[in-house]
């Protein structure tokens, strides 16, 4: 159920750039991107069909999936322009999994509170 909820809120939030988002969620809507494009894409090759359904999702997940990468990068105090990084091949890719790999502020920082909550104050 929460996988559902995090591919819903990545349609819901494609224009938010703001906030925070935790590494479980990043690599969710990965997931589904990725599933979604080339599963789409490899049905589009058996049935032998001109549509291009997997660019049609590449087209409609692309404005999401870079306001999921600005809040990931908000995540560890990063500016999200570093999401355009994307755009350079090989750069991108590994800058897209260097941004789902790295550890979020377990703290608030100036894009928002954590993800879960701040951890406890040692007494």
């Amino acid at each position: 159920m929460y996988v559902l909820q995090v591919i819903k809120s990545g349609f819901v939030r494609f224009m938010d750039f703001t906030g925070r988002t935790p590494r479980i969620e990043y690599w969710i809507w990965v997931f589904f991107v990725c599933i979604a494009t080339y599963g789409l894409g490899g049905i589009n090759e058996m049935l032998a069909n001109s549509l291009a359904w997997g660019f049609l999702v590449v087209v409609f997940t692309i404005l999401p999936s870079m306001a999921m990468g600005a809040r990931r990068l908000h995540d560890f105090n990063a500016s999200g322009w570093w999401v355009l990084l994307w755009f350079i091949p090989i750069v991108g890719f590994v800058s897209m999994i260097v941004i789902g790999v790295r550890k979020g502020d377990a703290a608030d920082n100036q894009y928002g509170p954590a993800p879960y909550g701040s951890p406890r104050q040692a007494s």
